[in-house]
Parts: C-alpha cells; sequence; structure tokens
C-alpha cells in the first residue's frame, strides 16, 4: 500500500509540474510581444517545451505504473486518472507545437538579420579592400 502511495505522490509532483509549465506556456503564446528580449523569450520558451516534454512523460509512466499495481476495485479511480492525464498529455503536445511554432517565427527574424549582418561586414571588407588597393 505504501507503494502505491508513493506512485500516487510522485504523480501528483508530475501533474503539478506540467499544468505549472502549461500555464507558462499559454502566457509565452499569448505575450509573444513582451518587454523581454527576443534571446530570453527564445531560451524560455525552449526550457518550458523541454520540461513539458519531460514531465509529460514521467507522467504517463507513473500512470502505468500505479496501473499495475491498484487492484481491481480501484478500476474507476484509475479510469478517472487515465482519462486526466491523457487529456492533459494532449493538450501539452498541442501546446509543445504551438511553442516550436513560436521558436520559428522568432528565429526568422534573427537569421534575416544575421544574414544582413554578414552580408554588409562582407561589402564593408570589399570595400575596405578595393579602396586600399586604389590608395597603392
Amino acid at each position: 500500500m505504501a507503494a502505491v502511495a508513493s506512485l500516487k505522490a510522485v504523480r501528483t509532483k508530475n501533474r503539478h509540474v506540467v499544468e505549472t509549465e502549461l500555464q507558462k506556456a499559454k502566457e509565452y503564446l499569448i505575450n509573444d510581444d513582451s518587454a523581454e528580449s527576443k534571446s530570453e523569450l527564445f531560451k524560455d520558451v525552449q526550457k518550458c517545451k523541454s520540461l513539458l516534454k519531460s514531465y509529460s512523460e514521467k507522467l504517463m509512466s507513473q500512470v502505468d505504473k500505479l496501473s499495475e499495481r491498484l487492484s481491481e476495485s480501484d478500476s474507476e479511480y484509475l479510469q478517472k486518472i487515465l482519462d486526466e492525464d491523457c487529456n492533459l498529455s494532449f493538450e501539452v503536445e498541442s501546446c509543445v507545437i504551438d511553442l516550436d511554432q513560436l521558436c520559428e517565427s522568432m528565429l526568422s527574424p534573427m537569421k534575416e538579420n544575421g544574414a544582413k549582418d554578414a552580408y554588409h561586414d562582407q561589402m564593408q571588407k570589399k570595400m575596405i579592400t578595393q579602396m586600399e588597393q586604389s590608395a597603392n
């Protein structure tokens, strides 16, 4: 019985982390133009995605372990947590896809700016080289 209580406690902890990170993710998706710098926001979103994936997997693992330990008299409880955790897992998957899209949209301007900067640097070097050659 102590093993079941322990599994329930770990499930509750994992579920809490997933719900907390899911709420953060939703805030990132709503407020993607916040005052934070884009690079900090990008890092936060990446971290959130990693935590969501990791703890969602841990949560589903705990459900499997619980289902092995619970007796048939607890089948109603097991069905309830399976439904709850599967719904949460589906919501996490959907949110991670949205976060991936957010990251892509944040990277596009960064890549464009990086390409423009590289082009300008290259042009500037060519001009300096030409000016030096003209001076000689």
